[in-house]
């Protein structure tokens, strides 16, 4: 069971080890040492399909769980990170390049993946999954 946790975000160190090439992005100071970058919808849309690769390589039962509603703390409504085309980039491509089968799912919720809702839905795959393979 697995989801996209923080994928809204690239981390920096302090200001000063930021790329001069990402001068024009969003940031996000969350404290002295750490500077947070939002990621684009292209580079959400390039995370998405790399993790459709590594999906698509499981050989046991795996679902994974997209929280619509946002990725963070930092990406919920009225958040800094907030960008619903960007996270919408990133679910797309998961959707389209995991190659889907019963022992293979991905799965949309109408959630944040802060909420409790997502937390409950996630247990309850994972408890499915461990009966399905007899754990």
């Amino acid at each position: 069971v697995g989801s996209a946790g923080a994928l809204d975000m690239i981390n920096f160190g302090s200001p000063d080890t930021v790329p001069d090439k990402y001068a024009d992005r969003l940031f996000y100071q969350h404290n002295p040492q750490i500077t947070l970058m939002r990621t684009t919808s292209s580079e959400c849309r390039r995370i998405g399909s790399e993790i459709a690769k590594s999906l698509n390589r499981f050989k046991g039962p795996s679902v994974f769980l997209i929280p619509e509603r946002g990725v963070s703390a930092l990406d919920s409504e009225g958040q800094p990170f907030h960008d619903p085309d960007a996270d919408a980039a990133l679910f797309i491509a998961v959707e389209e390049n995991v190659c889907q089968s019963e022992r293979r799912r991905v799965i949309r919720l109408p959630y944040h993946i802060n909420d409790t809702a997502f937390a409950m839905v996630a247990a309850h795959e994972l408890e499915n999954m461990m009966h399905e393979v007899g754990a």
